[in-house]
């Protein structure tokens, strides 16, 4: 169906350039699960951290962007929630879609912790109330 010259031309082409090799550790599936399966969600730390495992896990943020994260920009557009206008490193803004889990992760931290606006997550002090500013 295809000319061969128009053939010969795609075997040509080459695949994307891959700038440095991937160092680290990574996370197996099954390792990730294990991980998220571990916090205990019975308490308020526990569904913050949670939460926050599921920001790093679910959508691949980076922990400064966890950090970071305002309450605002998680909207839901198009029937789909996401994280909207995420400032992230070298200044780069995107948006980053948050799967089922992880926005139920996110609800069982905003609920409790009754945070309304400013930043979505807050230090705990030692007797499980939040702390700090907005």
């Amino acid at each position: 169906m295809l000319s061969p010259e128009l053939v010969a031309g795609i075997r040509r082409v080459k695949g994307a350039k891959r700038l440095g090799d991937p160092v680290g550790n990574w996370l197996t599936a099954e390792e990730g699960q294990r991980l998220v399966d571990a916090v205990r969600t019975d308490t308020l730390r526990g569904k913050r951290d949670a939460a926050m495992l599921g920001l790093l896990l679910g959508c691949g943020l980076r922990w400064s962007e966890v950090a970071n994260l305002q309450i605002e920009c998680i909207q839901q557009r198009d029937g789909h929630w996401a994280i909207v206008d995420l400032i992230g490193k070298a200044g780069h803004v995107r948006t980053v879609p948050i799967s089922a889990w992880v926005r139920s992760a996110i609800n069982g931290w905003i609920g409790p912790a009754e945070i309304r606006e400013g930043k979505l997550f807050r230090a705990i002090r030692k007797r499980g109330m939040l702390w700090g500013p907005a």
